[in-house]
């Protein structure tokens, strides 16, 4: 068996088949680097996380070059919430791959994630550069702008993300609730009454609509909402 047919395993989705053929590989010493890494994605795959790190770990010591090990390295030390040794993971791919979105991308929501949000944000402003298309560059760049204070480019964030995807729940939530902390209610009513006309069982729309009201002073629909809602 060769590299390459544990490969086409891999890609066809057949695990199992794949590792055994990969441990065989390792046990003959044959193409030792690419077998770690490949049964590094596959545990991966297969939600094992410390699996993933221990068989990139190893590869890295081959192929300490390898962008995608890196990337991969980093990613799976986020999703166990491991933010620290993921921004460093994330940190050398883009060493080798400065261009590299998603690594840039995720190096911001580690950042975010361990509180350092201006450096957050300068992440997220390079990954909207490098994707403009991207939804999630768009959001979590607003979100991380919002933690800084800087609501009018938070805001700007989130129009371009509306473009992209209109109907994201948690980018309309952040969005009414930016327009309330900077004084917009009147323009937060409307933003809150479109949403719920397109999704009606949208709670926080709802509470966001009564309180941006109540604000707003049109203490009569505010009653009239109240009553609806003890009525439902």
């Amino acid at each position: 068996m060769t590299i390459e047919a544990a490969s086409q395993l891999f890609r066809q989705g057949q695990f199992p088949a794949a590792k055994k053929t990969l441990q065989r590989l390792l046990r003959k010493g044959q193409s030792v680097p690419a077998a770690l890494r490949l049964l590094g994605y596959i545990e991966g795959q297969l939600q094992n996380f410390p699996g993933t790190i221990d068989y990139l770990s190893q590869s890295l010591r081959y192929e300490p070059s390898s962008v995608e090990s890196w990337y991969y390295l980093g990613l799976a030390h986020q999703k166990l919430a491991q933010h620290g040794a993921a921004v460093d993971a994330y940190l050398r791919a883009l060493k080798l791959a400065p261009d590299l979105f998603e690594a840039t991308h995720d190096l911001g929501l580690s950042l975010f994630a361990l509180g350092r949000n201006a450096e957050a944000a300068a992440q997220f402003e390079r990954a909207a550069g490098l994707n403009p298309a991207s939804f999630e560059a768009h959001l979590n760049l607003g979100a991380a702008l919002g933690k800084l204070r800087r609501y009018e480019d938070e805001i700007a964030s989130y129009d371009k993300a509306l473009a992209i995807d209109a109907g994201n729940r948690t980018l309309l939530q952040n969005y009414g609730a930016v327009l309330c902390q900077t004084g917009r209610f009147e323009v937060a009513v409307a933003h809150y009454e479109a949403v719920r006309q397109r999704h009606p069982d949208f709670d926080f729309a709802r509470g966001g609509l009564l309180f941006a009201k109540a604000i707003a002073g049109d203490w009569d629909d505010f009653d009239r909402q109240v009553q609806e809602l003890h009525a439902a």
